[in-house]
């Protein structure tokens, strides 16, 4: 009888340690991507991009866009890049 009990304590036991284990993986790997959003977000309220927002939503409904990227502005067209750049990354 002690033997059964003694065995059913150490399959709890290692069933707990097991699923403490999983839960510290998945905070763990919750924990990397944390830095990574923060500099996404940083980026994303940058002064360049939100120039580069501001040109794509009120100027370049007024440029000739037959031509695609190379019709546009030298200006617009960094403006543009970096704004899809930044779209792909999220």
């Amino acid at each position: 009888m002690v033997e059964i009990a003694a065995l059913v304590v150490s399959v709890v036991a290692l069933m707990a340690s097991g699923a403490v284990s999983v839960r510290q993986l998945r905070l763990t790997a919750h924990a990397n991507t944390l830095p990574v959003l923060v500099d996404l977000f940083r980026e994303h309220r940058s002064v360049r991009l939100a120039r580069a927002r501001q040109f794509v939503h009120e100027q370049l409904p007024a440029c000739d866009l037959s031509a695609g990227l190379a019709g546009l502005p030298e200006d617009g067209q960094d403006l543009v890049r970096e704004l899809v750049l930044q779209r792909s990354l999220i």
